[in-house]
């Protein structure tokens, strides 16, 4: 089975709200190889994605998006244990939804690309305050914050806490990403954001590449 088989196939479940065939699509890959972290980059992430475009075209219903959620949810969750896991680097990464923000599926990936990658990650999930938020980073001061944003309203937010975050005594390196960025890099900078991460693959790459170049 191809990813693209695998992802139409995936959808189908999803939209259906069947979880078992929903998770036989995903043991089927991996018992055929598939790695872990292709799966969710190329079968789960692009099915919500799908599911996202569907539900904005009013063609399924808040609760099927709803359940499509979580099956996926439940579907990162068996997979985790599946990715990588070097032993730690030594670094702490937090993770959160801006205000408002209730779509953290993106977020969990990164949670667990992040682990996978020997990262200790204390992942506060959706609609984090920020105040809450400041005040917990300045408590842990973490090696680096991503914050996720899935929609446009969000990214006012996003600019207060990155500008909170800065202002920081021991000021984290902060990452964001969630589709209200469109994949614009530059949007991302003009926010006050160190680096823009597209996918779970992206995060990992870019704090791979950052921290290696300074050792």
């Amino acid at each position: 089975m191809n990813a693209a088989d695998a992802t139409g196939d995936y959808l189908a479940a999803i939209v259906a709200g069947d979880p078992r065939v929903a998770r036989a699509t995903v043991e089927r890959l991996i018992a055929t190889g598939t790695a872990a972290r292709r799966v969710e980059l190329e079968v789960l992430a692009p099915a919500m994605t799908a599911i996202g475009r569907l539900w904005e075209e009013a063609r399924i219903s808040v609760a099927q998006e709803h359940l499509a959620t979580a099956i996926t949810g439940s579907q990162l969750a068996w997979l985790a244990p599946r990715l990588a896991a070097p032993p730690p680097v030594g670094r702490t990464a937090i993770l959160a939804g801006m205000p408002g923000e209730l779509h953290v599926l993106g977020l969990q990936m990164v949670a667990d690309f992040l682990t996978g990658d020997g990262w200790e990650i204390l992942d506060l999930g959706q609609a984090v305050p920020t105040d809450d938020l400041v005040d917990f980073v300045a408590a842990r001061r973490p090696t680096a914050v991503g914050l996720s944003s899935a929609l446009t309203t969000r990214l006012a937010a996003a600019r207060s806490a990155i500008a909170r975050l800065r202002a920081l005594p021991d000021p984290p390196l902060v990452m964001v990403g969630g589709a209200a960025y469109a994949g614009d890099e530059a949007l991302a900078r003009r926010l006050g954001a160190d680096l823009f991460a597209a996918d779970a693959g992206a995060a990992s790459e870019l704090l791979r590449a950052h921290f290696d170049a300074r050792t």
